[in-house]
């Protein structure tokens, strides 16, 4: 888990523009074991939020998930993001089939580009990386959030039409973004 106290101390002395907290997610090298029983600790979010507000924060890795709260965040997606992001003063972005992005005073978007295909491990780190990019460069963390999730999005649509929903991986949708930023930079 993250320690909040050394949050603070860690942006100042490195100058990051944002964090990965782990607040008891499951991801990558830090799986559970079997007999493990993972514990999500919003409290770290909160005083990691209280120590340094409006701080751009990226939270992933849910494999520690079960998959009855997947189906029930899955049934009611937009209450879910709204009220996470009301209670705990964030940006909520929860991926899937029309990406909801709520914002902490309840508003709401709805992302709609993207695919199956893009359900692939890297899949989510590589929208990680689009956000954090696009903050890195000034954007608001939620500009950086909504165009983030919709050049994902765009680069999933688009790669699964060049290469096959079945060959469409982070590595196929990293591969279109040349393109999709060069249409951006000279207009659609």
């Amino acid at each position: 888990y993250t320690r909040p106290e050394e949050v603070e101390e860690f942006v100042a002395r490195t100058g990051v523009d944002s964090l990965a907290i782990a607040i008891g997610t499951s991801h990558g090298a830090f799986k559970y074991k079997p007999g493990q029983k993972p514990q999500l600790r919003f409290d770290i979010l909160e005083e990691v939020s209280r120590r340094l507000p409006n701080f751009p924060i990226v939270l992933h890795g849910a494999s520690s998930v079960t998959p009855e709260y997947v189906a029930e965040i899955n049934a009611n997606r937009i209450k879910t993001a709204t009220e996470f992001s009301k209670k705990h003063g964030v940006i909520t972005l929860l991926k899937g089939k029309n990406t909801v992005i709520s914002l902490k005073s309840g508003e709401y978007f709805i992302n709609e580009s993207g695919t199956p295909a893009m359900a692939t491990g890297g899949s989510g780190d590589m929208l990680c990386g689009i956000i954090a990019a696009f903050i890195g460069e000034g954007f608001t963390p939620i500009d950086a959030t909504r165009a983030g999730a919709f050049i994902h999005g765009l680069a999933g649509n688009l790669s699964e039409k060049e290469f096959s929903a079945r060959a469409t991986t982070p590595t196929t949708m990293i591969k279109m973004l040349s393109e999709i930023y060069k249409e951006i930079e000279l207009g659609w």
